[in-house]
């Protein structure tokens, strides 16, 4: 089931710990198979419990209060809508699961995150897991809290913060990070994930296909054809000419 593989172990904005995790299906081979997905390519989710019926459920979410729910809509001759409905309000996200793709009005009407359909490819779980970590970035950002982002780098896990940012350059499936300080690290995700997951910083913007800048440190770019934007740690990247038009507005709407 390989597409692609995850690049962040955990967002963090001043918050310690995984995101905590609860997985609710009535097959064991589906739980299996969806923790192995997520011990593997979203190790900054944390499983804390499975159940496989609505009873063992209610308990569970109850008990661990879990942030996050891979929700299976068909539990044996249960509908997993008729879990929810004990609460008076949701306390944690949601993201179903299912091999039926009919139930996506009912999903959107308790604010799910996502809708996986069975089976799980991994590119479109760590979708739905950026989705998460977004909203929780934005809720954070909301109280003037600052973004920090996780990377693994072999076998540790480091906590970059967006300001040390000086750009991300796409690398088949990988995306290279360079910092201020000149260090460059190589993570397994796409660009595009990338760009979600640092979306509430609103201070990246794509100046080409593979290259994504950090606004805040551009030193200077030219008006000529190609454009160029250097970069305050002498990084000089070429921007596409389809977007020189847009790139050079929003830089010039920055100048004093």
């Amino acid at each position: 089931m390989s597409k692609s593989s995850y690049f962040c172990n955990h967002y963090k904005i001043h918050m310690s710990g995984r995101i905590r995790t609860v997985l609710i299906d009535d097959e064991h081979f589906a739980l299996d198979t969806l923790s192995k997905l997520i011990e593997f390519y979203c190790p900054e989710l944390r499983v804390i419990g499975t159940a496989n019926d609505i009873s063992s459920a209610f308990e569970l979410l109850t008990q661990q209060q879990p942030e996050l729910v891979f929700l299976d809509i068909h539990l044996a001759q249960e509908n997993s809508f008729d879990l929810l409905k004990q609460f008076n309000t949701i306390p944690f996200e949601i993201i179903f699961t299912s091999a039926h793709s009919d139930y996506g009005v009912s999903a959107f009407k308790v604010n799910a995150i996502d809708y996986l359909l069975k089976p799980i490819w991994n590119d479109d779980l760590e979708a739905a897991v950026a989705k998460v970590i977004q909203k929780k970035a934005l809720l954070q950002a909301g109280k003037g809290e600052e973004l920090s982002i996780p990377v693994h780098i072999n076998d540790t896990v480091e906590y970059i913060r967006p300001s040390a940012i000086s750009s991300l350059v796409a690398n088949d499936n990988y995306t290279d990070i360079l910092t201020l300080n000149g260090r460059k690290l190589t993570v397994s995700k796409t660009l595009a994930t990338i760009e979600t997951i640092l979306a509430p910083t609103d201070q990246f913007v794509r100046i080409h296909r593979s290259v994504v800048i950090n606004t805040q440190h551009v030193a200077g770019y030219s008006k000529t054809t190609p454009c160029f934007v250097k970069l305050s740690n002498g990084s000089c990247y070429e921007v596409s000419r389809r977007k020189k038009h847009e790139i050079l507005a929003q830089l010039k709407a920055t100048e004093i």
